[in-house]
């Protein structure tokens, strides 16, 4: 049975009038829909329902003797109708949110809810049959283009809903949010798969003052790790909840910042591993943001050739990237992450209430990390940035909570396909990573946030894309994103012979050549492209010039 897990804007449902289904054909709007009806004592509307009554005729039939454009314009009259309506589940045709009126109407007077479900889920459902869904009627490639055309339409609504939960579920659910009575508790994520090693990820709100639940395992002995900015305002929370519910803590806090990685910084913690006694059953809690989980996670992974290890990721940049993957590692003069080791977490827990505390650069800098994700794969998320930017700038929980979510989904599944990177797969993840390390290492790790620097290498990498046909509206996309989030797309004073000097040094090299990722769509990216440091100073050459 699949797990029920929704995200969204809570705030938005309880103002609508109306609940909307939305979702591609298969999706349960109609059995969603009647049952939330009946549980609410509302009023259920089916569009395609209400078409054929209008129309005398079943569907099939107005698409075979009016053609789908009369369908288009009755769809979008009687939706757009039902939408002005009140104490209405109305279930909308799959194709109703093409129209741009009846979306907006939908999102002005409805709380939106797309039913989302992968398309095999939802051939399997619809048993692929044209006879009573004409647009069903082609080869399963062009169903899947079809699907995929609409993906980022229907990622605009208030909540996405897991369609594969039970139908009476999911409507349950619905009806208390719509109403209020319930609120967006701790959302478990699908855990991470990888056997003996898997683990769970929890993204809620007020985790902290309850850490204790979510870590696995017996209780005993913990070294609780911070930065000197993050502990007062989390980690010493931590470390007192941890105290209250029966753990014997010790704590770590070392100077914050991207230089704070380093052999010096490391030794200090296995010190301090050694003055708490750590056991192999014992626990290492990192509480804070990408550098500080580099830090604990490698300690854990060779202190005493391995101790427990748990995320609690404070930074948006955190909790979408560098918490989730088991990658943990310090760096050297002569590169970034040189030293370290895949070592997975026992556990990862976000708390949406520590980005409150972000400053607005750093929320900036995990969110290029959520771009990267949707430019590689799930070009759905991608268009969500694009419409609610402002809510995620304004740090909408809401809005927020569905970055985090689908940023782990999307890189838990590459992660359990390829762990080590063995395969390439994992490499997916490294898009825009090479330039961004180089401009970190050639700055000297003081000039940009690391996200401020992975926004400048998606460009790069993005351009050097569309040099090997990738649509240039991509990159015009991506530029437009970038720039209204106020993110910089190029470092144009940066020396550009130190910049692919450091590049040529990445760990992507293979038998001297550099390898990057590179976009073959929005949404989807290919490993291990050989680039010519001739052809990415030229892209870099054309960068400086934006």
């Amino acid at each position: 049975m699949s797990e029920l897990v929704m995200h969204g804007n809570q705030a938005g449902g309880q103002a609508a009038r109306n609940i909307a289904l939305v979702g591609f054909m298969g999706a349960g709007k109609s059995t969603v829909g009647q049952m939330l009806a009946a549980q609410g004592g509302l009023t259920f509307l089916d569009i395609d329902t209400l078409i054929e009554k209008e129309a005398g005729l079943s569907i099939p039939a107005i698409f075979e003797t009016r053609g789908e454009a009369y369908f288009r314009r009755l769809e979008s009259r009687l939706t757009q109708e039902a939408a002005a309506g009140e104490g209405l589940v109305i279930a909308t045709g799959g194709g109703a949110v093409t129209d741009p009126a009846t979306l907006e109407a939908l999102k002005k007077n409805c709380f939106v809810v797309w039913l989302h479900a992968g398309l095999e889920l939802l051939l399997a459902r619809t048993g692929h049959t044209p006879g009573t869904r004409p647009l069903l009627a082609g080869k399963k490639e062009q169903i899947e283009e079809l699907w995929r055309r609409r993906l980022p339409l229907y990622a605009v609504a208030h909540l996405v809903v897991d369609a594969a939960a039970p139908a009476a579920e999911i409507a349950g659910r619905l009806l208390r949010l719509w109403r209020g009575t319930e609120r967006f508790g701790p959302l478990a994520v699908a855990g991470v798969a990888l056997g003996a090693r898997s683990y769970q990820i929890t993204v809620g709100t007020g985790l902290l003052a309850d850490i204790d639940r979510y870590i696995p395992g017996h209780k005993g002995k913990a070294l609780v790790v911070g930065d000197s900015n993050t502990w007062p305002l989390y980690g010493e929370q931590v470390f007192l909840a941890l105290a209250r519910a029966g753990w014997e803590c010790r704590q770590c806090v070392f100077p914050a910042g991207e230089r704070s990685k380093n052999l010096e910084v490391l030794a200090g913690l296995y010190k301090a591993c050694a003055q708490a006694r750590l056991e192999r059953s014992s626990v290492v809690i990192a509480v804070g943001g990408g550098v500080t989980g580099d830090l604990a996670g490698l300690a854990a992974a060779t202190y005493l050739r391995g101790v427990r290890f748990v995320q609690v990721p404070t930074t948006l940049l955190a909790q979408v990237d560098a918490a989730v993957g088991g990658k943990v590692a310090i760096d050297l003069e002569e590169g970034k992450n040189l030293v370290g080791a895949f070592y997975q977490p026992a556990a990862v827990v976000a708390d949406m209430a520590a980005l409150s505390s972000l400053p607005s650069r750093q929320l900036l800098s995990g969110l290029a990390e959520v771009i990267k994700h949707g430019l590689i794969a799930d070009a759905p998320l991608f268009a969500f940035l694009e419409e609610e930017l402002p809510a995620v700038l304004s740090y909408h929980s809401a809005a927020l909570a569905r970055c985090v979510l689908d940023s782990c989904r999307i890189k838990s599944a590459v992660v359990e396909e390829d762990e080590t990177e063995a395969k390439g797969r994992r490499e997916l993840l490294n898009f825009g990573h090479t330039v961004a390390h180089a401009v970190e290492t050639v700055t000297g790790y003081s000039r940009y946030t690391h996200g401020e620097a992975v926004a400048i290498g998606m460009v790069t990498a993005t351009h050097l894309s569309v040099n090997r046909g990738l649509p240039a509206g991509v990159l015009e996309r991506l530029l437009n994103l970038l720039k209204r989030a106020g993110l910089p797309v190029a470092a144009p004073d940066l020396p550009i012979e130190a910049v692919v000097a450091a590049a040529g040094r990445d760990k992507k090299v293979k038998d001297g050549q550099l390898r990057l990722v590179l976009l073959t769509a929005l949404g989807r990216a290919q490993a291990g492209v050989p680039v010519s440091p001739e052809e990415l100073a030229q892209a870099l050459s054309w960068q400086a010039g934006l």
